[in-house]
């Protein structure tokens, strides 16, 4: 599983892996991907009570162990991991590796797992169907900037919109480890003409020119959202992977 020469490739690219639960459902390969939990991780496992969450946990466990293992020499078992105050989960210091990010995301029909070799990232995947009324929700959380701008659109367009600005915000404060603590009304997204730009409120001290952002339809009703901060860098790539390392 471990490969020497990915790990140096993560200095000028983002790898992303996009997993369909749906593909991995013989009973021998689960078991095979919960054998490689933690007991803490077997045990929320059990505390799901429906069969389809239960199947997306424990994929979604094995595929940050399995993919940090293609990068790094140390078994998907003996990965450990800690959370900072607003709980994201890190590679725990106590590993003594060096420094690897990742983060995840899942919806109904996909699960997908990004990893840099030092710079915060964030993403997250969203089914575009899910919402019966978001122009409800964009009222009450987005920024005046994008409240306006989907009210402009013609309604068939809104949609489309809404989750663009949803996912895009969601891998930005995911990138920052802040969770639901940065309100989505504080930054802005502008979208008009690529690259997407972001912008900010007197509230948080940031500079948009340190983020990427990337974005990517993975199905006719999911769309994906990469949040990276790449610093004084060029753009880095995206690699994509559609199989399970």
């Amino acid at each position: 599983m471990f490969d020497p020469t990915l790990y140096p490739t993560l200095q000028d690219a983002v790898h992303l892996y996009i997993i369909q639960p749906s593909q991995h459902t013989d009973p021998k390969e689960v078991q095979g991907y919960l054998s490689l939990l933690s007991e803490q991780e077997r045990e929320r496992h059990q505390r799901y009570k429906f069969d389809k969450h239960k199947h997306q946990f424990v994929l979604t466990r094995a595929l940050i162990r399995r993919t940090l293992s293609s990068y790094m020499d140390l078994s998907p078992k003996d990965w450990r991991f800690d959370q900072n105050e607003y709980g994201r989960p890190e590679i725990a210091e106590s590993l003594g590796l060096p420094p690897l990010r990742f983060n995840v995301s899942h919806t109904d029909g996909y699960i997908v797992c990004a990893l840099t070799k030092e710079l915060d990232i964030g993403v997250d995947v969203e089914g575009t169907l899910r919402v019966k009324e978001p122009m409800s929700i964009a009222d009450r959380f987005f920024s005046p900037h994008e409240i306006q701008c989907l009210h402009d659109l013609p309604e068939e367009q809104r949609r489309h919109r809404f989750f663009q600005y949803w996912t895009l915000g969601e891998a930005y404060i995911k990138a920052k480890g802040m969770g639901l603590a940065l309100p989505l009304a504080q930054f802005t997204f502008h979208l008009s003409t690529p690259p997407i730009t972001i912008s900010f409120g007197p509230e948080i001290d940031d500079n948009p020119s340190d983020w990427q952002f990337e974005q990517l339809a993975i199905s006719d009703a999911h769309l994906l959202a990469i949040a990276l901060k790449r610093g004084g860098r060029k753009n880095l790539p995206i690699i994509y992977h559609t199989t399970f390392p």
